[in-house]
């Protein structure tokens, strides 16, 4: 419970998305099933679907994940994590 207080926070918007992702994928080999919707992501990390679907197409453009139908894959889990920790200076809007 803790951990997801700190998420909605004290995080940016990009760093939500990340941790979000990270979670989604961590036990397995970077790849998962998105179950939710980008409105039922936004509601869950306290974002507008605007700004998750914006980090969604910077993620996707920067290379760091690929996405088709339904499936999300994580191509670089090192920048991905230097996402969530505040490694990076990517926009989050």
């Amino acid at each position: 419970m803790r951990g997801l207080a700190v998420l909605l926070g004290r995080m940016t918007a990009a760093e939500k998305v990340a941790t979000y992702l990270l979670g989604a994928v961590e036990e397995t080999d970077g790849s998962c099933v998105l179950r939710l919707t980008r409105g039922e992501i936004a509601d869950h990390l306290g974002l507008t679907i605007e700004t998750v679907s914006r980090n969604f197409s910077i993620m996707k453009k920067s290379g760091l994940i690929e996405e088709s139908r339904g499936v999300l894959v994580v191509r670089d889990m090192a920048a991905m994590e230097l996402v969530a920790n505040r490694g990076t200076t990517e926009p989050d809007a």
